[in-house]
């Protein structure tokens, strides 16, 4: 039985409360799009208009309202985020499934879920500074010509390439940081079953450990479910296809995680013999 399939069987008697659990994400993630839109238009500076970076000394207030809605949007949709993975891993281990834990660290471990998600998304920055950068550095030599003027066929030629190669870059460099953000897809669950109230030390070292040898199996998962994905923006195939992938995605995991664990165990197990020396009982002949 496929993963695909295992995902079906665990989700019958359970779509409409995945589904209910879709709308609450898709509501709530919407609620700061909005309110930045609307504290925009109250502020003057409208969404449809440009700001460049050059304005934002004298626009203060404009990078004031950014990074306020960014912390907006990380205290208050990062447990939401978390309780929705802890949902699909309540179908994923068969045990009872109610909608209302993705609410539920908002009122425990509340910032277990900033830490994890701050945490997750400073990795993403990182890897995108880093995986970015030829396109970037393809794109500032395409602009360093155009504002040279120079109007000859090799500049024309230089351009055109730099556009190419910085489009291939790009793309290349975002599908290469994501497989490596796969490394850090056990962190949440590792929170999500963690009941102390101290934050789980070395999460993403231990997730990373956990994923050595599951980024292929993982990354073909995840691509086997493109064109469901692409779907999704028709909005109406988004409440079907989403339950079926994270719950997929999550007895993934699940099982990466427990084999890691049973490996930790026996490697421990076999150190233990491996320290423990039996001298035999021998008497002294005087």
């Amino acid at each position: 039985m496929t993963r695909v399939q295992q995902a079906r069987q665990r989700l019958k008697g359970h779509r409409l409360k995945a589904i209910a659990v879709e709308f609450i994400a898709v509501a709530a993630g919407m609620l700061v799009p909005i309110a930045s839109l609307t504290v925009l238009r109250l502020s003057g500076l409208g969404a449809e208009r440009m700001i460049h970076a050059s304005e934002l000394i004298n626009k203060w207030y404009y990078a004031l309202i950014t990074v306020g809605l960014f912390a907006l949007d990380w205290l208050l949709i990062s447990p939401l985020l978390l309780g929705r993975l802890a949902f699909y891993m309540d179908i994923a281990a068969g045990d009872e499934v109610k909608v209302r834990v993705i609410f539920k660290f908002y009122v425990i471990r509340y910032s277990h879920a900033l830490r994890w998600r701050l945490s997750i998304q400073i990795r993403r920055l990182l890897y995108w500074s880093v995986c970015l950068l030829p396109a970037a550095f393809a794109s500032g030599v395409a602009k360093a010509v155009r504002a040279s003027g120079s109007m000859t066929p090799a500049s024309d030629v230089i351009i055109m390439f730099c556009t190419l190669f910085g489009t291939l870059f790009f793309l290349a460099g975002l599908l290469f940081s994501e497989t490596l953000m796969l490394r850090k897809l056990p962190a949440a669950y590792l929170v999500i079953n963690n009941r102390d109230k101290k934050y789980p030390k070395r999460i993403i070292r231990t997730s990373s450990k956990i994923m050595k040898g599951h980024i292929i199996d993982t990354f073909q998962l995840i691509t086997g479910f493109g064109g469901w994905l692409a779907a999704c923006i028709f909005l109406i195939p988004y409440f079907y296809v989403m339950p079926l992938f994270f719950t997929t995605r999550t007895i993934a995991v699940r099982k990466f995680i427990c084999k890691s664990m049973n490996e930790e165990s026996d490697r421990h197990k076999i150190a233990i013999t491996q320290d423990t020396i039996i001298l035999p009982n021998q008497r002294q002949r005087i």
